[in-house]
This record gives structure tokens, C-alpha cells and sequence, in this order.
């Protein structure tokens, strides 16, 4: 606990709630900036996407996953900057396996 009596889970889950804030602002930038086509067909041959994926790709969704991840260790807004803001230290390791946590408890 800090000296305000929160725990370092509840950092880790406004760490990763700031950072996936900052990841999907980004997505929304690199989706409206796209200048591809947005039919199924012109969509699924620029991110590789074949029949074995799934019968409709989302790419708006691909990428806000995928900025997602990049955010994870940002320097600026990553969960490890947040939680030095707020006094609180924990090693890469701990701040990826809480990551992988609230991914499977689907709290992100």
C-alpha cells in the first residue's frame, strides 16, 4: 500500500486503464488517417488476413489491439511511467504479467 493506503493492484489497473486511454486516442488517429480501401477484400490482402482467420476482419479493431500493445512500455504514458508518477516501482516483469492479468480477466 502507498502512503495514501491504495494498493500497487489498484495503480496497476488506472496505469493500464491510462495507458490503453493514450493507445486507443492513437488508433483513432492512424484509422482516420488511413488512406487504403475499407472493403473486406482490399482490407484483408493489406493485413494478410485469410479465410482461416475468420470470416470478417475489423481492422479498426486490429489496430486498437495493436497500438494496445505498443503503449504497454511507452516512455511518456506506458504503465511504468504512470506508476513513477504516482510512487510506485515495480520491475517490467511485474507490470507485463499484471498486464496479461486484466487481459484475461477482460477488466481492459
Amino acid at each position: 500500500m502507498d502512503r495514501n493506503g491504495q494498493t500497487t493492484y489498484l495503480h496497476l489497473v488506472a496505469a493500464h486503464a491510462n495507458m490503453a486511454d493514450f493507445a486507443l486516442q492513437d488508433s483513432k488517429r492512424f484509422v482516420g488517417r488511413y488512406t487504403g480501401a475499407r472493403d473486406q477484400p482490399s482490407i484483408r490482402r493489406e493485413y494478410g488476413i485469410t479465410e482461416h482467420h475468420g470470416h470478417f476482419f475489423v481492422f479498426e479493431m486490429y489496430e486498437a489491439g495493436c497500438h494496445y500493445v505498443a503503449h504497454l512500455f511507452n516512455l511518456e504514458h506506458g504503465v511504468q511511467s504512470y506508476l513513477r508518477s504516482k510512487g510506485v516501482e515495480v520491475g517490467d516483469e511485474v507490470a507485463e504479467a499484471a498486464w496479461w492479468v486484466l487481459q484475461l480477466r477482460g477488466i481492459v
